[in-house]
């Protein structure tokens, strides 16, 4: 049986930021804070976390470590109206991560979190794969099907065995249907990928 956890640990949503790898030290002790509060917040207004601000946002305040409102409000894909609602609170997190004590920071990737990274990528590229398959039948742009940060999201969700993320387009509407289901299969060991010769020459094959 599958492990659910609807409740994570705010103080631990940091690991779950898509770029946190490439932070240290001090980024990582804004990001520990801007995280946490990203993640209360969005249970306390009960929408998506990317919603409120997205991890990419999130990586831009841990590495510019804004001091003051109107830098906050500068950052690109920060919402205008989330910057107004909480420049001060942004502010206030950077002010008090450069405060701590650096012996309190979060560490920077131990060669097992490395590790697990790397398998995070091995596992995001062969789903890349098969969206690009996916999209070449369907006519479409990869893109519009999935984006690499959403596959990368989505083989952390299974990785650590929790429910659903909210948030992850390629398991929303159309796009859940054509490949969305076909991705959750594959990292569930309930489809391998092949390779199949047609006329065309090889492509991929997504078998049940």
């Amino acid at each position: 049986m599958r492990g659910v956890n609807a409740s994570p640990d705010p103080d631990q949503m940091w690991r779950r930021v898509s770029g946190a790898r490439s932070l240290t030290g001090r980024g990582l002790a804004i990001l520990g804070r801007a995280a946490a509060w990203r993640e209360r917040e969005a249970v306390r207004r009960d929408i998506p976390r990317q919603r409120v601000v997205a991890d990419r946002v999130l990586i831009e305040i841990a590495r510019r470590a804004p001091k003051r409102q109107a830098e906050v409000e500068r950052l690109r894909g920060l919402h205008p109206r989330e910057a107004q609602r909480s420049a001060a609170t942004i502010v206030a997190l950077v002010h008090e991560a450069l405060e701590s004590d650096p012996t309190t920071w979060p560490e920077a990737r131990t060669r097992r979190a490395r590790s697990g990274e790397q398998t995070v990528e091995i596992l995001a590229s062969l789903l890349d794969a098969v969206v690009r398959t996916r999209a070449a039948e369907l006519g479409l742009a990869p893109r519009l099907l999935a984006k690499r940060a959403d596959l990368e999201r989505l083989v952390r969700q299974e990785i650590d065995a929790v429910a659903e993320q909210d948030g992850i387009p390629v398991l929303e509407g159309w796009r859940r249907e054509h490949v969305g289901e076909q991705l959750l299969a594959l990292l569930r060991s309930e489809a391998r990928v092949s390779v199949e010769r047609t006329q065309e020459g090889l492509r991929l094959r997504l078998e049940s």
